[in-house]
């Protein structure tokens, strides 16, 4: 889901950080890499698993390019919950949400294509 308001991104990033907290700890990532403490959830989700070594890929293009997109994670590598945040335009924030259910094995890397 995607989402736009005239709230700074300050403000919704304090909102959702708050938010996200229901699900544990909550990390701040600018690109692959944590911005703030922790910078590791206590369930073991860092700003690098993005999937990669669970043979899923997140597509950032709707919120940012890569290296350059911020997003707040909580959650653990199989039950992610992710705001990231576009590039503000037109004094509107943009942001969107993705809640990520992955099946068992999946977070260990060993899983293995057909």
């Amino acid at each position: 889901m995607s989402y736009g308001t005239s709230d700074t991104q300050e403000q919704v990033t304090a909102f959702y950080k708050k938010a996200l907290s229901r699900y544990g700890d909550v990390i701040s990532c600018q690109g692959h890499a944590a911005i703030s403490t922790p910078v590791v959830t206590s369930e073991g989700l860092s700003c690098s698993d993005d999937g990669s070594s669970a043979n899923v890929h997140i597509d950032r293009k709707d919120y940012g390019t890569g290296d350059d997109s911020f997003e707040l994670k909580a959650g653990s590598k199989r039950h992610q919950h992710i705001v990231g945040f576009e590039h503000s335009k037109d004094g509107e924030t943009r942001f969107a949400m993705v809640a990520l259910d992955l099946p068992a094995g999946m977070d260990k890397g060993s899983a293995k294509s057909d």
